[in-house]
């Protein structure tokens, strides 16, 4: 998303307006404030904390999945701002992301499977096959199994689509067979997601 205004937080004085430049009567903790060569910028937690109204969870997801900050950061900046217009939407967004969710649609899934009391996955699971690391979006260690969540967004061209392809033979001929869904499956029948990642749970634990 283009940058649109940079917002500038002043403790006393509300500054003349300057076009690109949005200020706000503000205080913040020491520890939110990093200065560089003369100028101060806020914690990166706190940038993710702002944009959440506008963005909602995603802007946590793809925080997290840049490793740009990490969930117990957003946590501390949030207490660090208590009384903040917002931290109650804030506090349950963390919350729900308390398996670390890289995309929307991982979200989701995490959601669900909680929700369905289905227990011992793991969010964005390294698995090495031959030297290589194979991050994926949920894999139970227990059975060896893995469930994917891909949108058409990621899935943008050709290359992606084949690289993906060729990862999850590998995956499945080293012993972790892959359950691809579609993101959009999620919304338009969750209880059908559950349902084949039961079946899936129970077949490998045969």
């Amino acid at each position: 998303m283009p940058i649109s205004a940079v917002s500038v937080a002043v403790t006393n004085v509300i500054e003349p307006q300057y076009p690109g430049f949005r200020w706000e009567r503000r205080t913040l903790s020491p520890d939110l404030v990093t200065e560089v060569d003369g100028l101060r910028f806020v914690h990166p937690a706190v940038s993710v904390l702002d944009l959440i109204p506008l963005l909602g969870g995603a802007v946590i997801d793809e925080a997290l999945r840049r490793r740009a900050v990490s969930l117990e950061a957003l946590w501390q900046a949030m207490r660090a701002q208590r009384g903040r217009p917002g931290n109650r939407q804030c506090a349950r967004l963390l919350h729900d992301s308390r398996n670390e969710p890289w995309s929307p649609a991982e979200r989701k899934a995490h959601v669900l499977l909680r929700a369905a009391r289905i227990h011992g996955w793991r969010a964005n699971h390294c698995i090495v096959v031959n030297g290589v690391n194979h991050w994926v979006d949920i894999a139970f260690p227990k059975q060896q199994l893995v469930v994917e969540i891909d949108g058409w967004t990621y899935h943008g061209g050709q290359v992606a689509f084949v690289d993906d392809r060729w990862r999850y033979a590998r995956l499945g001929a080293h012993g972790w067979p892959v359950l691809p869904f579609a993101a959009s499956a999620l919304d338009d029948d969750p209880d059908e997601f559950i349902r084949l990642v039961r079946i899936a749970l129970a077949n490998r634990s045969l």
